[in-house]
């Protein structure tokens, strides 16, 4: 009787771990649950799932841990996906000295009352463009004219 039941434990075990898929089913699995969120890879191993890659937030990262569950197989999941940083680095004012210029001349510009008037700065040249009364040319070239400045191309259209 004692044989009988050691025999019937060794066959339902057998069966049962038929019953798992392999990783390789299972990474299929994952795969495709995963393929709806970009920069995400994933292992399997014996059930495990480790999570890697890159995503532009905390939504997508944890969407991708959620979307397996259930998946048949899995026993557990490692997260390592990485979050891009929400801010993107910036380009401060001080780095450049053409945005420095723009913003000084696009500053005084304005408080003329100038809005006609484009401004672009490229290494230190100054671009006018736009419409502008004859009787400002003088005040405007002048504005324009700051220390930072080494040129200016107007292309003013004068009315």
């Amino acid at each position: 009787m004692h044989y009988k039941s050691l025999m019937i434990g060794c066959l339902m075990g057998i069966f049962f771990s038929a019953c798992t898929p392999s990783d390789t089913a299972i990474q299929q699995t994952v795969n495709e649950k995963l393929s709806v969120i970009p920069g995400i890879a994933a292992a399997v191993k014996e059930g495990h799932v480790t999570l890697s890659g890159t995503v532009i937030d905390e939504v997508a990262k944890t969407a991708a841990e959620e979307a397996l569950r259930g998946v048949k197989g899995v026993t557990a999941v490692t997260n390592n996906i990485q979050v891009l940083s929400e801010t993107p680095p910036q380009v401060t004012v001080a780095d450049n000295p053409d945005i420095i210029l723009k913003h000084t001349l696009d500053s005084a510009f304005t408080a003329a009352g100038w809005q006609d008037i484009s401004i672009t700065v490229v290494n230190g040249e100054v671009t006018l463009e736009g419409t502008a009364r004859k009787k400002q040319l003088h005040s405007i070239l002048q504005a324009a004219q700051q220390p930072q400045t080494r040129k200016i191309n107007n292309k003013l259209k004068l009315k």
